[in-house]
């Protein structure tokens, strides 16, 4: 089973570690492309940053903890 999306987006951030990412572009990464899943991702990011999964860098661009 591939993994979920809260372990996914930390592996693929973790490919360019210290380097801020668009929320979109991780998106698009994740072939999420319409304009309701991309709100929503950008929703879960966001969460994720409150939550201390991630460290919110400027609005909607995000950097691993």
């Amino acid at each position: 089973r591939p993994p979920g999306r809260r372990a996914a987006v930390p592996q693929l951030m973790g490919t360019r570690p210290g380097q801020p990412w668009r929320a979109r572009d991780l998106a698009r990464a994740f072939d999420i492309t319409e304009e309701t899943g991309l709100n929503s991702f950008c929703a879960q990011m966001s969460t994720w940053s409150r939550l201390g999964y991630l460290t919110k860098t400027s609005p909607a661009t995000y950097q691993l903890t």
